[in-house]
């Protein structure tokens, strides 16, 4: 099971996107990652990892996984971003089944649920970190693909991503940094899967009236 859903938040106690669009029980698992001069504005009732100001996300990713090997050190979890949505893709792409009027729709409740538990199960067969596909990307002819670039939001194997770590500078560039532990993991024989059915869309990125910390 994704026992911990990590939320780093910035400038957003008023329009937590992800958050939102979770189902209510997943939204009893989130952890919502926020700078300690914005705590007092936010009122969810999820638990709360303050960080200090301005310090970066690649600092705050690790703060972030440091406090999940303390918390559980074999735990499946996910870190993503606050301004994210999930939609599905129509499995005719991979399949002979037409399961949806379009090539794609947003995400229902139990969309979202049934996508965290084929994640979960991925990374209980071995892989290291799995997650969404990119919406821009084409539709593919299978269901998912390994070795793949992903960003923005993952789902990680506590056990095996935990071992890892020590060998790893999370802060050894301050942009980009989830490609970059990418990379690290792939040069250390780890493995990633990306799904092809479920996508993410970054709001901050696409909606022009929102701005991107």
């Amino acid at each position: 099971m994704i026992e911990k859903i990590y939320i780093p938040t910035i400038a957003r106690s008023d329009s937590q996107i992800t958050y939102n669009n979770l189902p209510p029980e997943l939204q009893k698992r989130v952890i919502m990652v926020v700078q300690h001069h914005e705590r007092e504005q936010y009122n969810y009732p999820v638990e709360y990892l303050e960080v200090g100001d301005n310090i970066g996300i690649a600092k705050t990713r690790e703060i972030i996984f440091n406090h999940a090997m303390l918390s559980g050190r074999d735990c499946n979890y996910a870190v993503i971003d606050d301004d994210i949505t999930f939609s599905r893709r129509n499995s005719k792409y991979w399949s002979k089944t037409d399961n949806m009027e379009k090539s794609k729709r947003y995400c229902t409740e139990n969309d979202v649920l049934e996508m965290f538990e084929q994640f979960d199960s991925w990374l209980e067969s071995g892989y290291t970190l799995v997650g969404c596909g990119h919406p821009e990307h084409p539709p593919s002819d299978t269901q998912y693909t390994d070795h793949k670039t992903q960003g923005s939001c993952g789902w990680y194997n506590g056990k095996l991503l935990h071992k890892a770590l020590p060998e790893i500078d999370l802060c050894h560039v301050e942009i980009a940094e989830d490609m970059y532990l990418l990379l690290e993991l792939f040069t250390k024989g780890h493995r990633n899967r990306v799904s092809n059915e479920f996508v993410f869309h970054n709001n901050s990125v696409y909606k022009k009236s929102l701005k991107s910390e």
